[in-house]
């Protein structure tokens, strides 16, 4: 009897592959891992790899992506505050959960295929997150209206990886720091602006 041959485009086989593009970046780095180092690692072909994702940036991202999670809409809470608490305590955990996070940063500067991988599956995504929490702050009354719908996000996540990069603990009392002392004073003025 012939062996079994795997579905060329399982999601098992597309999460073993991600698999091991995570454990080459984490052990190489960024810069270090090509296409054919992953397909041989995986046991696959280019050809598969390419069907998948169009680059290296976007197959990495994805991997990282798929690790440390998205960020997600929470549950409301009654307050922006408490909302803007939650989705920034998602980020945080992501960002400090290892160091994957990081060894994207620096390379993405000089790699435009990652600087728009990230663009289109990390930061608009958790932008989108954002704006709808303030939605939800202006049906609640909180706000009176959405005049900057991505200054939470472009505001706190610099403030997130500075510390981040600089070694400070990313933690409870950071995100409510960055709420208490930063978002909410802003989102205040800029809704009485607006």
């Amino acid at each position: 009897m012939p062996p079994v041959k795997r579905p060329r485009s399982s999601p098992a086989r597309e999460v073993e592959i991600l698999e091991t593009v995570l454990r080459l970046v984490a052990h190489d780095g960024y810069d270090a891992v090509t296409m054919d180092a992953v397909a041989a690692a995986a046991h696959a072909s280019k050809a598969t790899l390419y069907r998948r994702w169009p680059s290296k940036a976007d197959m990495i991202v994805d991997a990282v992506r798929r690790h440390i999670g998205t960020v997600a809409v929470p549950v409301p809470t009654g307050t922006l505050r408490g909302d803007l608490i939650q989705v920034l305590s998602q980020v945080a955990e992501q960002l400090t959960s290892d160091d994957l996070a990081l060894q994207l940063i620096a390379p993405a500067h000089h790699d435009p295929e990652l600087m728009k991988a990230l663009e289109i599956k990390v930061r608009e995504p958790a932008r989108i997150v954002m704006r709808i929490l303030l939605e939800r702050a202006v049906a609640q009354g909180e706000l009176t209206s959405l005049s900057e719908p991505d200054l939470p996000h472009d505001v706190a996540m610099p403030m997130l990886l500075d510390a981040l990069l600089w070694g400070r603990p990313v933690d409870a009392d950071l995100v409510a720091h960055i709420v208490d002392r930063v978002l909410l004073p802003l989102l205040e003025a800029w809704s009485t602006v607006g």
